[in-house]
């Protein structure tokens, strides 16, 4: 996210030259594309992680939401994929099947995670019967 305060800071000076520019177009870009993925992914592996009491099966998870989600490079929007690419010249044809992918990937990050604060409520209520 601070990566993206760079270019912004730059086509802010470029609209103070009375270009007609987006200043906050990597934002919103980070927004839209990246940031489902990314927040199903930690909802994900923290779960997995409270869920096996090891680490190391949160990184394998990560691993394994790659490599399904890494091919094809270009186009593909299904509901299912947590990193969608558009490695393409033309504009997306199908608009409507990348907003619902990004709902989608954000619905089920909330999901997970109010499921892994449920867990760790249960995890700790058993940690402190145990202390009585």
């Amino acid at each position: 996210m601070a990566a993206a305060c760079i270019p912004t800071f730059h086509a802010f000076k470029i609209k103070l030259d009375r270009f007609d520019v987006s200043v906050y177009a990597y934002f919103s870009t980070f927004a839209i594309w990246l940031f489902p993925g990314v927040m199903l992914v930690v909802a994900l592996s923290m779960m997995v992680s409270l869920l096996s009491n090891n680490p190391i099966t949160a990184f394998a998870v990560q691993f394994a939401v790659l490599l399904l989600s890494i091919t094809p490079l270009k186009g593909d929007y299904s509901i299912y994929k947590v990193f969608i690419r558009h490695n393409a010249i033309e504009p997306i044809a199908d608009i409507q099947a990348l907003y619902v992918n990004r709902v989608f990937i954000f619905a089920m990050s909330i999901v997970f995670a109010f499921i892994t604060a449920w867990l760790w409520q249960i995890k700790r209520r058993s940690i402190g019967e145990r202390l009585k």
